[in-house]
C-alpha cells in the first residue's frame, strides 16, 4: 500500500523536471561523444600535407625544425637518402626538387670549396633522378585514371546503344567521332588528379 501511496503522492512536477535532467544527460553524453571522435589527429594532417609536398615539389613554409625533418625523412624513405649535407644544408640537400631550392643550393658556401663542386653534382644528381621518379609517378596515376574513364564510357555507350537499338556498325560509327572530344577534355581531369597523389581503389 505505501508503495502506491507514494505514487499518488508523487508531484509531476518532480516527474518532469527527472525526465528533463535524465535528457539532459543523455545528450551531453551524445555530445562528449561527438567531442572525442573530433580529437585532432596531428598525424593524418601531416600526411595531407606531406603528400601535397611530396606531388608538388613545393618548399615547406612551415618553420618549425621539428615539421621539416619529418618532412625530408618521408622524402627520403621514398627516394632514397640523397648526399650527407651538414645541418644547416638540410633544406636544400634532399629537401626539396624545386627551382628555389636548385638556386640556393649553387649559391649555398656551407661546405669549403674543396668538396662543394663534388657536392653539387651530387644533389643535382639526385634531383634529376627525383624529379624523373615523380613524373613517372604523376604518368602512370594519369593513365590509371584514364582508363578507369575509358571503361565507364565504354560501359555508358553499350547501355546508351542497347536502349536505342542501335547497330554494332552504328555504334562503333559512334564511338570513333566522339572519341577524338571525349579523350581531350577528360585529358585534363585526369593531368588534375595525376598531381594531387590521390589513389583510389580503382586505379
Amino acid at each position: 500500500m505505501s508503495s502506491f501511496a507514494s505514487i499518488g503522492n508523487s508531484d509531476p512536477a518532480d516527474d518532469h523536471s527527472s525526465r528533463h535532467t535524465q535528457a539532459a544527460s543523455e545528450d551531453a553524453g551524445f555530445w562528449e561523444e561527438e567531442k572525442t571522435e573530433e580529437v585532432y589527429d596531428e598525424d593524418a594532417e601531416f600526411d595531407e600535407y606531406l603528400e601535397y609536398a611530396y606531388n608538388s615539389g613545393n618548399c615547406s613554409e612551415d618553420e618549425d625544425e621539428g615539421l621539416n625533418a619529418r618532412l625530408i625523412a618521408a622524402r627520403n624513405a621514398y627516394f632514397g637518402r640523397p648526399p650527407s649535407p651538414s645541418p644547416s644544408f638540410l633544406r636544400v640537400f634532399g629537401a626539396c626538387t624545386c627551382d628555389l631550392c636548385a638556386e640556393s643550393a649553387a649559391t649555398n658556401t656551407t661546405y669549403p670549396p674543396e668538396i662543394r663542386e663534388q657536392k653539387l653534382k651530387e644533389y643535382e644528381t639526385w634531383r634529376q633522378e627525383t624529379l624523373r621518379l615523380q613524373l613517372e609517378a604523376k604518368n602512370s596515376r594519369k593513365e590509371r585514371y584514364m582508363t578507369h574513364l575509358a571503361l565507364r564510357r565504354t560501359r555508358a555507350m553499350t547501355v546508351v546503344a542497347a536502349a536505342l537499338g542501335m547497330t554494332e556498325e552504328e555504334k562503333e560509327g559512334w564511338d570513333s567521332h566522339s572519341w577524338k572530344g571525349w579523350r581531350k577534355t577528360h585529358e585534363v581531369e585526369a593531368e588534375r588528379w595525376s598531381l594531387t597523389g590521390y589513389e583510389s581503389n580503382y586505379l
